[in-house]
């Protein structure tokens, strides 16, 4: 004897997800995902399973006839196997049956043919486990939560317009909508065009696989907005000064209730931080150095390291400067230390070590150009080091390739975005050249 029903699983507001759940045998239940879900709990029909006829349910209608067409489906393929084939059903193929009757494709053991949210979430689930058709790499945990943020910013949207967002819908009308909506929420262009830029990647994705054949998002209108932000570097006074720094009776600087960073945390987040202002690597790379990537050739040191974000291995000499670092701990690397207290950490000694001019910073924020000045000191970053390396490498001469087989930068496009040197400085660098002679 079976039993289908459709049941709510409660989102964390107002919203829920429509499960159905089918019990069929002794102890054999399929629960499945359908996929649908209500605007609000209380416009769920408990007793009839479906949603009530309600303006506030856009979709109310497509979503129960697609309800009542799983159920039939349903019912009626598994009294045709148990009955009239006399065979044993199990949950792979009623599964099946869902997965035909919601216009679902498997195809090797993955489900493939989804609406852009549904697929926009089975993306980042599916390439944390397996490797990405373009870079044959997985999806960092850093990058699927920036995934999962805009997955989220897109939602929201969806929910708040009442959108119904659909392949079909992807184009001018929806653009300038899901762009106004970041502009009114007052956020940066940069992070808007992240939103863009993200959202593209799995339309691209989708497109590929099949899922649409809309091709919109490919046009030029369809571009993600850009600005160039005037971020700060350290030149080599400012990172001697850091460097130079007694934190030997620094009193326990208090961040938060949770947070009490000790001299002995400010002195190893200085060092990490140094380290990357003299090698250029990501705070995912200084961040894990051990004796074992410290090597030395022809009585020179140096560091080597496969990078984590492109596997790659790169080698880079020690200067004087990591070399002292290295020498406090015996020749050994600082330990490691969690990234945001890196960041909380070098922002206080910056501001001891009194790097504190002004910087007025231009955002475009909400569509409206901004100026705000800072202390030069709560600006820096982990990644101020590495924009540091690149910026001070450069106007010291070093050939743009090098500092790029350190950095990882692929294009000199892209790593010209990291040296902040202005026009003065940089016809002062050009000037050295004996062209100008």
């Amino acid at each position: 004897m079976s039993k289908l029903t459709f049941k709510l699983r409660d989102a964390k507001d107002n919203t829920a997800s429509i499960l159905l759940v089918f019990n069929y045998g002794k102890e054999k239940r399929l629960r499945y995902a359908t996929g649908f879900r209500v605007q609000n709990k209380k416009n769920w029909d408990a007793t009839k399973m479906r949603i009530k006829n309600v303006i506030e349910e856009l979709d109310r209608v497509y979503v129960n006839n697609k309800l009542n067409e799983l159920s039939t489906s349903l019912e009626r393929q598994y009294a045709k196997r148990t009955i009239e084939e006399n065979k044993e059903a199990n949950n792979d193929f009623l599964k099946d049956i869902c997965d035909e009757v919601l216009g679902k494709i498997k195809s090797d053991n993955r489900v493939e043919k989804l609406e852009l949210l549904s697929f926009y979430k089975w993306y980042i689930n599916y390439y944390q486990k397996n490797p990405l058709m373009s870079t044959s790499r997985h999806l960092s945990k850093t990058t699927a939560k920036t995934y999962n943020n805009a997955y989220n910013i897109l939602e929201r949207f969806n929910k708040e317009f009442n959108y119904r967002i659909s392949y079909e819908k992807i184009g001018q009308k929806f653009y300038r909508d899901f762009l106004q909506s970041l502009q009114d929420k007052q956020y940066s262009a940069n992070y808007i065009g992240t939103q863009i830029k993200i959202l593209k990647t799995i339309l691209n994705a989708s497109l590929e696989l099949e899922n649409h054949n809309n091709r919109e998002h490919l046009k030029k209108y369809f571009s993600k907005p850009t600005e160039e932000v005037n971020h700060i570097y350290l030149n080599p006074k400012e990172l001697k000064a850091i460097f130079n720094l007694d934190l030997s009776d620094i009193k326990p600087i208090k961040i938060n209730k949770f947070l009490h960073l000790t001299s002995k945390q400010l002195d190893i987040a200085r060092d990490l931080f140094l380290i990357s202002a003299n090698t250029g690597l990501r705070v995912s790379d200084f961040n894990r150095l051990e004796h074992n990537n410290i090597i030395e050739v022809e009585g020179r040191k140096y560091i080597q390291i496969i990078t984590k974000k492109t596997k790659k291995p790169v080698t880079i000499p020690i200067n004087s400067m990591i070399k002292d670092i290295l020498n406090k701990r015996d020749g050994c690397p600082p330990k490691r230390m969690t990234e945001q207290h890196i960041n909380y950490a070098i922002k206080e000694v910056a501001k001891l070590a009194g790097i504190n001019s002004i910087e007025n910073i231009e955002r475009t924020i909400g569509g409206i150009k901004t100026i705000t000045p800072y202390k030069k000191y709560k600006l820096v970053s982990n990644h101020t080091a590495r924009r540091s390396y690149s910026t001070n490498a450069f106007l010291a001469g070093v050939p743009v390739h090098d500092i790029m087989m350190t950095t990882g930068h692929k294009t000199e496009k892209v790593f010209r975005h990291y040296v902040k040197a202005d026009d003065l400085q940089r016809a002062i660098k050009a000037g050295l050249h004996p062209f100008y002679d």
